[in-house]
């Protein structure tokens, strides 16, 4: 099984994280003790370590849509964001364009009738 142990070191008080292949909790403790570590926690990470997706390049990280918000939420706030400012400045530029004249007023002719 694999543990990931988390304390500190004896000689320098600095934080320590070890990932421990182990046959259990307290074979898991005893082999980060061994390596110096005041142990705070463990924690069973053998079905995350199953489940990690692999990469083939380092620095590649996990395949697009694996992870938690793969985009979908974070568009839909955008969308509705920009749909929400459009609205605010229509709501305030209707009534400034309604009291325009877009096209001026045609014009006006008079007739006139001649005697012949």
């Amino acid at each position: 099984m694999l543990f990931r142990v988390r304390g500190t070191n004896k000689d320098t008080h600095a934080l320590m994280v070890l990932d421990v292949e182990a046959a259990n909790r307290p074979a898991a403790q005893y082999k980060a003790e061994v390596r110096g570590m005041v142990v705070t926690s463990l924690e069973d990470i053998t079905a995350d370590a199953a489940n990690r997706p692999t990469s083939v390049h380092r620095g590649e990280g996990p395949a697009s849509g694996s992870t938690p918000d793969s985009g979908g939420m974070r568009n839909l706030i955008v969308f509705v964001g920009v749909l929400l400012a459009v609205a605010v400045v229509g709501y305030f530029m209707l009534p400034l364009v309604l009291t325009q004249q877009l096209a001026p007023p045609p014009a006006t002719t008079q007739a006139t009738t001649e005697p012949q």
